[in-house]
């Protein structure tokens, strides 16, 4: 994609991706009993976002056109259901190992993005209203859901570089030190986890 056809919001938000996805680099490479950030290969990458739906076909196009990385999201299929009482979505998992096998034959790494979650109204995005910054119980959620994500998939890291802990978060106050509403408490959870 050629960055002058991004514009205005769209060129922040991108430029704000790049940042997380370099944080996340650093982040994870320092976390207790990850191997050392000299054992990975930290790019270049060139990638998109993609669906849970695409086909191994999708996937060995993608690679053919020189891209290596997809970030995974999982709005149409959610790793774990939104309702009582937040069962994980086996199917969904089946589709992550399928997807992770394909990455691993056309060489193309993932990041991992549930992108939606018991306690958010929407697929797409968080709301400052949304359940998740209201009630802890759904804090308590993610971190089963991530739990879940880092026993399954913890010996993949030739495949996964990467994980979106939770798609665009916007509490009503990032600020906020105690409560629901914490956003660095429950991120800080989150990576521990």
């Amino acid at each position: 994609y050629h960055l002058g056809n991004i514009k205005g919001r769209t060129m922040r938000i991108f430029i704000l991706f790049l940042c997380v996805i370099g944080l996340m680099g650093l982040m994870f490479s320092t976390v207790a009993g990850a191997a050392p950030a000299s054992n990975f290969n930290w790019g270049p990458y060139r990638g998109m976002t993609a669906s849970v739906t695409m086909s191994e076909q999708d996937v060995a196009d993608f690679s053919k056109t020189g891209g290596n990385l997809l970030r995974v999201g999982f709005s149409q299929q959610p790793l774990m259901n939104k309702q009582p009482p937040y069962d994980f979505n086996e199917a969904a998992f089946a589709k992550l190992d399928q997807i992770i096998s394909w990455a691993r034959t056309y060489n193309v790494k993932i990041i991992i993005d549930p992108h939606t979650t018991p306690g958010t109204q929407r697929t797409t995005t968080t709301l400052p209203k949304d359940e998740l910054w209201q009630d802890t119980k759904y804090h308590d959620l993610l971190n089963k859901l991530w739990d879940r994500i880092a026993k399954d998939y913890k010996g993949n890291h030739d495949v996964i570089v990467g994980y979106d802990l939770l798609n665009e978060p916007a509490s009503k106050k990032l600020s906020q030190s105690v409560g629901a509403a914490d956003y660095n408490q429950l991120f800080n959870r989150l990576i521990t986890t």
